[in-house]
């Protein structure tokens, strides 16, 4: 286990942050419980927001064909409207 005084080094947080945010780049994270599907959409702010997020991430990426087909036709939490 590493030592407070490890975790708290300055080159391991920015080592770290880098690791982080490179993974995350390479993810699209979303929530697939039942209530944000198609299926049972029902324009709740919450599902909106979740839609929203959503499509804030599919903006940010380069390659959109493919998260989009898979968003809308096998997770289907987005619709393809």
């Amino acid at each position: 286990m590493p030592r407070p005084n490890q975790l708290l080094d300055p080159r391991t947080i920015e080592t770290v942050g880098l690791v982080w945010a490179e993974h995350v780049a390479n993810r699209l994270y979303f929530s697939k419980l039942p209530q944000y599907r198609n299926e049972v959409f029902d324009d709740h702010p919450i599902q909106r927001a979740h839609h929203d997020w959503i499509v804030d991430l599919i903006k940010e990426r380069h390659s959109k064909a493919g998260i989009i087909g898979q968003l809308c036709f096998i997770d289907k939490v987005l619709t393809v409207e």
